[in-house]
């Protein structure tokens, strides 16, 4: 039977002694065997057979004990060694170990765990205890987690990070704990895992958040518009700039491409670019490098803008971030330089032009005072050849009484009589009578007028006439007053080429100071008013400011000379009176004729003093709405005069809301035409529908019927027309307060 020593395995990482061990057992062993042999089985020498097979069984049991005891030997020699090198590992990343029985809620800590926690090492501590030491706004969370890895066999597995609680003068400290659930027959038997601490890591992380949050913040409250787009294309970053520019919020924009803010038409330019200036040198490109870009907003609309560009290359691909400024103000101021530029430009050509129409104006000046002499020569001639034919017309007649020839010679008179007339006419535009003021019935001249003006207004124009009963005397010259219908008729004509409406009216009229002063050269009195009216295209206020300069027309080179309405009011002026025009483009013109009232035939002036006591307010409130600042200004002042209380409107918008703070209003007069969206006839009918008991006047510079063109439902309101005296005023307001 050998007695070789057994042979272990050669390993490097097994010391000396670790050796030793199984060789001992081995000899131990072998020396037991021996001495049993010689006290027990000597005897038996004889028999060598048994010998033998006893030799042979302590030999093997020797052998096992030995490998037995070498196995646990390395084994154990083993885990020692990956425990210490585990120990070394933790110990280089700072992390402790830790282990909690869910039973007992035993919690052991290793002394680098401890140090960490700030507890005892290798002593159990209490659950309650270890809490304690935990922040507590993180305490709730970390009892809810171990509650649940407690409760739950399916989560073996635990992570959180937490504050412990730290000296008053020391940094907040945070640690990061793992752990692992051991189960045993699927009930939790232990949790062990790791700890270390990880201050140094959070304070860096809430820099890092805090100069995300202060980026954010500049890059939120900047005007301009951030876009960041990455390598597809795709935005990424739409701040509050650029949803006030496009238009789009940010969940609607993040992940859309680029293009969704190009113009359809820029697009192609706009990809060659960015493919252009993606593999170029130049990492940024300043505002106004390229030049100007255009933008696309979400309704469509599409506006001018600036941008620069800078490119970032990470390991992704780069990231493109621009900065976008809308420059539509910038670009509207430079046209409105180009326009003063321009502006100028043309005040220059138009004075030339200007010099050159006062020359040609003077020459037609001239053909038209050679075309009034010859005019002249022709009607006094034809003067003298009318006074023969009507002489000799009366002579027949003496000779032929009761003849049935006679009906045929009153034609002929009667057809001399208007050769006679027309003469006149002629006459007076040659300026070859003299003036010849007489006292005039204004309503005689308008309708020895009619039929010549029915004539030369053709088909398409309807005339109306509405004069005054009780229509005041006037002097003037009665031929300058028809010379001024006939001209104002013609004058609405070419203002109606289509055809239209045509108003004579006829009216006495008392101009008070206060009225007298919105009007330049306009004296307080008592006028007799012609008013010619029409529904033509109207003038802007320029034309109006115009109107009477010598020369000034809008007419075509051969249409007018433009000494119409300068003619009209060099006569006006010269009898004393006063001529204002009222227009409005796209609703015609008013022009008013004042000729002051002649009261030489007896005729007695009306007491305004009576008439206001009699229409005087009762302290009624009354909401004035008129867009007018100095008309407003004085409506208001006559309504204080008449003993009415007063509130005032400058459009029809304002005067809802005034109507609606106030319960106590009586009475709504309103201008017609007014700037707001509503007209007076809009808010009348509003203020119906609000307020049904509230009565209205409504008040206009066109007649009736002008005012009312277009409107439905119109006729129920009353419309008292501009400019209108105090008494007038009075009467309306009287008569609209007291009807039932």
């Amino acid at each position: 039977m050998s007695r070789t020593s057994p042979k272990f395995p050669k390993d490097a990482g097994v010391s000396v002694p670790y050796r030793l061990v199984p060789a001992a057992v081995f000899t131990t062993s072998l020396i037991a065997t021996c001495a049993l042999w010689r006290l027990h089985w000597e005897p038996l020498a004889g028999r060598n057979w048994i010998a033998f097979l006893a030799a042979a069984c302590g030999l093997g049991i020797t052998a096992l004990l030995t490998l037995m005891t070498w196995n646990v030997c390395r084994r154990s020699h083993e885990v020692a060694q990956a425990r210490q090198r585990m120990t070394l590992a933790l110990a280089a990343g700072g992390t402790g170990i830790w282990s909690m029985d869910p039973t007992t809620h035993k919690i052991e800590l290793d002394e680098r765990a401890a140090a960490i926690c700030g507890l005892p090492a290798n002593q159990p501590i209490d659950r309650q205890h270890f809490e304690r030491h935990i922040a507590p706004q993180d305490r709730e969370r970390f009892e809810a987690l171990l509650a649940s890895r407690i409760d739950r066999a399916d989560a073996r597995e635990l992570e959180i990070e937490y504050r412990i609680i730290s000296g008053q003068d020391e940094p907040e400290r945070w640690v990061a704990a793992r752990g692992y659930v051991g189960l045993d027959a699927g009930q939790p038997r232990q949790l062990y895992g790791t700890i270390r601490e990880i201050s140094g890591r959070k304070r860096a992380e809430q820099k890092l958040a805090d100069s995300q949050l202060r980026l954010s913040g500049l890059i939120e409250q900047a005007n301009d518009a951030i876009i960041s787009v990455d390598a597809k294309q795709r935005i990424t970053m739409f701040n509050h700039g650029a949803e006030t520019l496009f238009g789009y919020q940010p969940d609607e924009i993040i992940g859309q491409r680029l293009d969704t803010l190009i113009p359809v038409s820029l697009r192609s330019a706009h990809h060659k670019h960015i493919e252009q200036f993606g593999i170029g040198q130049q990492p940024a490109r300043r505002m106004g490098e390229r030049g100007e870009i255009c933008g696309l907003r979400k309704d469509g609309t599409e506006f001018p803008a600036d941008a620069s560009i800078a490119r970032l290359d990470l390991p992704t691909g780069p990231v493109f971030t621009a900065i976008v400024r809308d420059i539509t103000d910038r670009r509207r101021h430079e046209e409105k330089l180009e326009a003063r530029v321009a502006e100028r430009t043309e005040a220059l050509e138009a004075e030339i032009h200007s010099r050159e129409q006062a020359q040609a104006a003077l020459v037609r000046s001239q053909r038209m005072d050679a075309l009034g002499q010859l005019t002249g020569g022709i009607a006094h001639d034809s003067n003298n050849l009318l006074t023969v034919i009507t002489g000799n017309l009366e002579l027949i007649e003496d000779e032929l009484p009761g003849h049935p020839v006679l009906k045929y010679l009153h034609e002929a008179q009667e057809a001399a009589k208007m050769g006679a007339r027309l003469n006149q006419r002629l006459l007076t535009f040659s300026r070859r009578r003299k003036l010849a003021p007489q006292i005039i019935h204004l309503n005689d001249n308008v309708i020895a007028m009619s039929e010549l003006l029915r004539r030369t207004l053709g088909e398409t124009i309807t005339l109306t006439t509405l004069l005054a009963h009780d229509l005041w005397t006037t002097r003037a010259d009665a031929s300058e007053i028809e010379n001024a219908i006939l001209n104002l008729a013609i004058n609405a004509r070419d203002a109606m080429p289509n055809g239209g409406d045509l108003r004579i009216e006829t009216t006495n009229a008392i101009i008070e100071e206060d009225v007298a002063k919105l009007e330049e050269g306009f004296s307080p009195g008592e006028y007799v008013q012609l008013s010619v009216s029409d529904s033509g295209h109207g003038m802007p206020p320029e034309v109006v400011r115009r109107a009477f300069e010598p020369f000034f027309t809008t007419k075509g080179v051969d249409r007018g000379t433009g000494l119409g309405l300068s003619t009209i009011y060099g006569f006006v002026k010269q009898t004393g009176g006063h001529v204002s025009i009222y227009s409005e483009v796209g609703r015609g013109t008013v022009v008013n004729v004042y000729l002051p009232r002649e009261t030489a035939d007896g005729v007695p002036k009306p007491d305004i003093s009576q008439t206001r006591s009699l229409n005087a307010g009762r302290g009624e409130t009354i909401l004035v709405v008129e867009d007018n600042p100095q008309v407003r200004a004085l409506t208001l002042e006559r309504l204080s005069r008449l003993g009415y209380r007063t509130l005032a409107a400058e459009n029809g918008p304002a005067a809802l809301s005034v109507l609606q703070a106030n319960s106590d209003i009586d009475l709504l007069f309103s201008d017609v035409v007014m700037p707001g969206g509503l007209s007076g006839f809009e808010l009348a009918h509003k203020v119906r529908e609000l307020k049904p008991g509230l009565r209205v006047l409504l008040t206009s510079g066109f007649d009736e019927d002008a005012a009312r063109s277009g409107e439905r439902g119109d006729d129920e309101w009353n419309v008292l027309r501009k400019p209108y005296s105090l008494a007038d005023l009075a009467q309306h307001l009287r008569a609209s307060l007291d009807s039932a």
